[in-house]
């Protein structure tokens, strides 16, 4: 739904039929419904809350495995835009996938979505068994420059299912700037800190903090 050429609100979703060599996802079915929503965009009367923004997905897998549970997730998502330089966003996300959900083909849409935490989601879990919190603070100084920064909570959905006995598992830092020098050139710098809480301590046996750096850069052609 648009308004002089302004998105307002869009709906979709989907019906997947899934076959594979794995058992598990062999004959799955997939229902997914996915909404985004600027609830104020289409009032003149209330400019200060244009900036807000709503959107929220949910998916239940229906499986064929009898020794497998059907899965579900779901996420919602506000955030509010500030209409003054440098136009600074913050975003909050709540994320929740049972403990019998199948994150099956992760992609990149932008940081910190498919991959939740730049330690955590791309090297410990996975969208699984698993709620978080992310909050999410996003400056961009120049058309070229985006400056993020990420904190997330992450718990266990089913601490028994996972051989711990509490469902803390632990909380993610991560600083992330993006620079675009042309149309075929950008760069990425990643900072990010992670510190384990009860249920990593037991599941990994140690106690240390976790660091991550990585400098990116993308041709494109």
């Amino acid at each position: 739904f648009t308004k002089e050429k302004e998105k307002v609100a869009g709906i979709g979703g989907g019906v997947y039929y899934v076959t594979s060599n794995l058992d598990a996802r062999d004959e799955m079915m997939v229902y997914n419904i996915r909404a985004d929503i600027q609830p104020f965009a289409a009032f003149d009367v209330l400019p200060a809350l244009k900036g807000f923004h709503l959107e929220g997905e949910y998916v239940y897998q229906d499986t064929d495995d009898n020794d497998i549970g059907n899965g579900s997730g779901w996420y919602v998502q506000p955030s509010y835009q500030f209409d003054i330089p440098w136009k600074p966003s913050i975003t909050y996300r709540y994320a929740s996938f049972d403990r019998d959900y199948d994150s099956l083909f992760y992609g990149f849409y932008d940081w910190g979505y498919w991959f939740q935490g730049e330690i955590l989601g791309e090297y410990v879990l996975i969208n699984s068994n698993l709620n978080s919190h992310m909050v999410k603070l996003n400056v961009k100084p120049a058309d070229s420059l985006s400056i993020n920064l990420f904190y997330y909570n992450f718990r266990l959905d089913d601490a028994d299912s996972f051989g711990v006995d509490d469902k803390e598992y632990a909380d993610e830092i991560d600083f992330i700037v993006d620079y675009t020098y042309n149309d075929h050139l950008s760069f990425s710098a990643v900072g990010a800190w992670a510190t384990p809480d009860d249920a990593a301590k037991q599941s990994t046996g140690g106690d240390e903090d976790w660091y991550y750096g990585m400098l990116w850069a993308k041709i494109t052609f």
